[in-house]
């Protein structure tokens, strides 16, 4: 089920009634906002005979234990498939979600694909941030921005699964335009309780600027990525809401300053190889600061 994004799928359908279309598309946006379910919804449109899906968690050789990245080995063997010609008219996709994680030498091989990836083949890369990805990669796409979905799309998906005004307004709140959190809330259970007390602990620590106990928080979640994302993202909405409910008053511009200098070190922990522990500490006393 696809939530929003009516304007990239209206877009993806002309190029292709068109005759239009691109070899190769990158969709990037915040994470869980339907980016992957877009990408495998556009493969469906074509008299596809393969379509091969890549990520940390799809392999293709390497083997299938938790990994960090998209090994060159899956790549190999990608463009060893891409190789042989598609049978008839039939085409063939290769959808490669998070590929920010691609590998350096993976990354560095892939971009040979990219400049041959052979007739009747389309390869759709999915992944949160441009930056993240080789500038000689992007400059080989199409690319198509998503956002999180509009408030009022979330909410009727969310009251035709849940009955509780409560937990609606909860859900709404906690996924924040990403259908992908919504449906893990309703979903998973014990997910809704445990976010809304992780939210809880962490305004607790910012509104009080217990750097300690900042401290504790980062020493549980540094080895864990989703969980840092996850911090990261949370305390720039909650140092948001904050600036919003003091608009027009005297205090704003230390706030407004907080919030900068909080979203630079979000930014550098996002686009640099820096020290994820040195940069949740650096973000927690920017954050803390009076």
């Amino acid at each position: 089920m696809i939530l929003g994004h009516e304007r990239q799928i209206e877009y993806l359908n002309k190029v292709l009634r068109r005759g239009k279309l691109a070899h190769a598309y990158l969709f990037y946006g915040p994470e869980h906002v339907g980016k992957f379910t877009v990408a495998e919804h556009f493969a469906g449109l074509f008299n596809s005979s393969e379509v091969i899906i890549l990520s940390p968690e799809h392999t293709l050789v390497s083997k299938k234990e938790k990994r960090k990245d998209i090994p060159i080995d899956d790549i190999r063997e990608l463009k060893r498939r891409l190789s042989f010609a598609p049978e008839g008219s039939k085409w063939r996709v290769v959808i490669i979600n998070e590929a920010e994680k691609l590998s350096d030498s993976a990354a560095d091989a892939f971009l040979k694909i990219l400049e041959e990836p052979g007739e009747q083949t389309l390869i759709i890369l999915v992944a949160s941030s441009c930056e993240l990805l080789l500038p000689t990669i992007i400059s080989r796409t199409q690319s198509i921005r998503f956002s999180v979905v509009a408030e009022e799309t979330l909410l009727k998906f969310i009251k035709s699964r849940e009955e509780s005004k409560k937990k609606q307004e909860l859900i709404l709140a906690i996924a924040a335009g990403r259908p992908g959190i919504a449906v893990r809330l309703m979903e998973m259970k014990d997910y809704l309780t445990e976010e809304v007390e992780f939210l809880k602990n962490l305004n607790s620590i910012l509104q009080k600027k217990e750097i300690p106990e900042a401290f504790r928080l980062v020493e549980k979640i540094v080895l864990e990525e989703e969980l840092r994302d996850k911090t990261v993202e949370y305390v720039l909405r909650i140092l948001r809401k904050n600036l919003l409910e003091s608009a027009g008053t005297k205090d704003i511009a230390p706030l407004v300053l907080k919030l900068k200098k909080v979203a630079e070190v979000a930014d550098i922990m996002e686009t640099t190889n820096v020290n994820p522990r040195l940069g949740m500490d650096t973000l927690f006393l920017e954050a803390c600061r009076n």
